[in-house]
């Protein structure tokens, strides 16, 4: 039995991605080397094949090599055998293929080679290849071509020499990436177009385009002549091995593998960003306690990410805390984006899950045909349809409805975040200055509501739109390479929206940490103005009361006012403080007693606080930090963004040296290199399934 089939996957969602995590990041630092077995190629083996330029080694275990040779040996001896009798058939080796004409192996690759691309360069001369930004959206990025196929092939079900799979692993070796058209393939018959175009590069086919070259000077150019450039010489196919290559859903694989492993990790970005939500909104940590999901409605990926959020805030001190049994207090529930994420983001968790499992199967699957038996010697050929890219495709149209709930749970906590309304008392548009001047999360807001317009429309599914093909013979087919496309479209899409919310989460937590900075110091302002408008002075208790309840209502006019510029603010918010004070002295019977100069302490306390004010805001943009009010977990990805990435908050277009733009696209290309993933692992790490 094979280790896949054996080994138990681990419960959760964080396991797997940490288990994924850790053997991406051995196979970066060549301490591991990803071996084409057949068997145990998994998800982080593609990930650096494709993405980290990392080799990988063809198996030397001799069973594996073994099969190859004897399946290659079954095709080779039925031939020789058919050609002495003039009797017997094998389908694609010695008959036709569907409608077409019986003309084989290379007469197959070139026929399919149908896609829309670039021309060949003009002069077979070093250098003359055509630049990279040349016709890019007609061609696929170099990433969803490479790793898979040699690893369906070794299985030894296919009937090639290992000499082709041996070829294979030249061109990753050597870097010579071939480049089939972006559309084509209905991943049916397998990934036909894509394939005939790598198999094209192996046999040296002059019209196959491929990448060739290193660093700037990398370009495309035809197959003969990268091939010439390495010395390897054009693969010459025997039968069945044309068929074997082109048939099969390596590509939409390839494709379906590299886009879950971004989605793995904006899952854990959504639920920590989703904490840090939960921090600046003032929200509290009661939706995320373990009785609700872990008692009340146990589904493991709820249980999973109100467990995640949970420990994410731990020690926090912006998270809020409500006791009913306090008449002065009642229940304040969360908006949805808060209140509901486990349940939201929960169902999304445990499809990543499935997907995962179901691409890990498919890289070590067997996707051409006819396929061999070797155990039934010549009559081990077997007809059938492993080729159908079905499960690739259910598998990206999961993973694809699950980003588009990443981003609208997103946008809606973005949305949030810079509406006086619903951010409880922070600055419209989480302005730091003047808000007259400052409203750039409002352009955030706008950019987020285009690209999730567009996520929301590439979540549709695919699947349901199939069209019967090549004379009705694929009547139905599996989109599955459209399917994959369109779900790397959303994962670019839902890390343009985390980038935007990322951005203002941290400004957000900076506001918060400024104004704590200043509430510290609201005491002493009230203090010494009502002991200059009161005569004669409050005794110590009935002045440190008095302070305690101007102090309450400073802090929610505070929030009241967040739309003011300071000029304004402070005049407005301290007015109500006069009744304030008067009902005071009335209610402790002092007002016969003590004269309150109400005009003095209004203009008095205004000026001050708004002098305050500027001097706490101007401390704050030299040296501030709200690493401290932050969670355990939610302090290391503001830690990454303000140290990390080096950007500081937004404080005003007078003050700040870069742009809004910048800052956003320095947080994506952080997400995008998988920068921030080191931090989303040590965010949610080592922590246990509640009991």
């Amino acid at each position: 039995m094979s280790r896949l089939s054996s080994t138990p996957s681990p419960r959760r969602h964080l396991d797997v991605v940490q288990v994924h995590w850790r053997e991406l990041i051995d196979y970066r630092t060549n301490s591991r080397v990803p071996v084409v077995d057949g068997r145990t190629f998994s998800v982080a083996a593609v990930a650096a094949v494709s993405r980290f330029r990392i080799v990988p080694e063809l198996t030397t275990a001799e069973d594996i090599l073994a099969k190859v040779d004897a399946a290659a040996t079954i095709v080779a001896q039925f031939v020789a055998q058919s050609a002495l009798s003039g009797a017997g058939s094998m389908y694609g080796t010695t008959t036709g293929f569907g409608g077409s004409v019986p003309k084989l192996q290379r007469v197959l690759i070139q026929g399919l080679q149908a896609g829309i691309t670039l021309p060949p360069p003009r002069q077979e001369s070093e250098g003359d290849g055509v630049p990279l930004a040349v016709g890019i959206r007609l061609i696929t990025p170099e990433e969803w071509v490479k790793a898979i196929r040699m690893n369906s092939l070794v299985r030894g079900h296919s009937g090639v020499r290992l000499s082709v799979i041996e070829s294979l692993g030249q061109l990753l070796k050597e870097n010579i990436i071939p480049c089939p058209p972006l559309r084509q393939t209905i991943s049916a018959s397998g990934d036909l177009g894509p394939l005939a175009y790598i198999a094209g590069a192996l046999t040296g086919d002059n019209h196959c385009l491929v990448w060739d070259g290193e660093g700037s000077s990398r370009a495309l150019t035809t197959a003969p002549l990268a091939l010439s450039r390495r010395s390897l010489t054009p693969l010459e196919l025997l039968p069945k091995e044309g068929l074997a290559i082109v048939n099969g859903t390596a590509p939409s694989c390839a494709v379906a593998a590299c886009t879950l492993h971004d989605a793995h990790f904006l899952l854990l970005l959504s639920q920590a960003t989703t904490a840090m939500s939960v921090e600046v909104l003032l929200g509290t940590a009661e939706s995320f306690t373990p009785f609700i999901s872990e008692v009340a409605r146990p589904h493991p990926g709820q249980v999973e990410v109100s467990m995640n959020i949970r420990n994410a805030l731990s020690g926090s001190k912006l998270v809020q805390s409500y006791d009913e049994r306090n008449a002065t207090e009642r229940l304040r529930q969360d908006r949805y984006s808060l209140r509901t994420a486990p349940q939201w983001l929960g169902p999304q968790v445990e499809e990543l899950l499935s997907a995962h499992h179901t691409i890990t199967i498919e890289i070590n699957s067997t996707t051409d045909n006819p396929i061999i038996d070797v155990s039934k010697g010549e009559r081990g050929n077997i007809s059938g349809g492993n080729f159908q890219g079905t499960s690739l495709t259910v598998a990206m149209e999961k993973v694809r409805i699950g980003l588009q709930h990443v981003g609208r749970i997103a946008y809606a906590q973005l949305v949030e975040l810079g509406s006086p309304s619903m951010n409880r008392g922070l600055a419209p548009d989480l302005a730091a200055n003047e808000p007259s001047f400052d409203y750039g999360q409002k352009a955030l807001d706008m950019a987020c509501a285009a690209y999730l317009a567009e996520l929301s429309f590439v979540a549709n599914t695919v699947s349901n739109h199939v069209q019967p093909a090549e004379m009705h013979n694929q009547s139905v087919n599996s989109l599955a390479m459209i399917s994959a496309r369109y779900t790397a479209t959303a994962v670019q899409l839902v890390q343009m929206i985390l980038s935007n919310l990322l951005l203002s989460v941290c400004q957000a937590s900076d506001l918060r940490a400024m104004y704590a900075a200043f509430f510290v110091k609201l005491g002493d302002n009230l203090h010494d103005t009502l002991s200059a408008t009161i005569t004669p002075p409050l005794p110590p208790p009935e002045m440190d009361r008095l302070c305690a309840i101007l102090a309450d209502q400073v802090k929610a006019s505070f929030g009241e006012t967040s739309w003011l510029d300071t000029k304004d603010r402070f005049h407005t918010m301290c007015k109500p403080l006069l009744a304030d004070v008067h009902t005071f002295l009335v209610a402790q019977a002092l007002s016969d007693m003590y004269s309150f100069n109400g005009h003095a302490f209004h203009t008095t306390l205004a000026a001050s606080l708004a002098a305050a004010w500027i001097s706490n805001r101007d401390t704050y943009f030299r040296d501030g930090s709200a690493e401290e009010l932050l969670g355990h977990g939610t302090q290391k990805l503001y830690r990454w963004v303000r140290r990390g990435l080096g950007l500081s908050m937004r404080r005003g277009i007078d003050i700040d040296r870069g742009t809004i733009d910048l800052d956003v696209s320095k947080i994506y290309e952080g997400i995008v290199n998988g920068d921030v993933n080191d931090v989303l692992v040590d965010v949610f790490g080592g922590i246990e399934m509640s009991q």
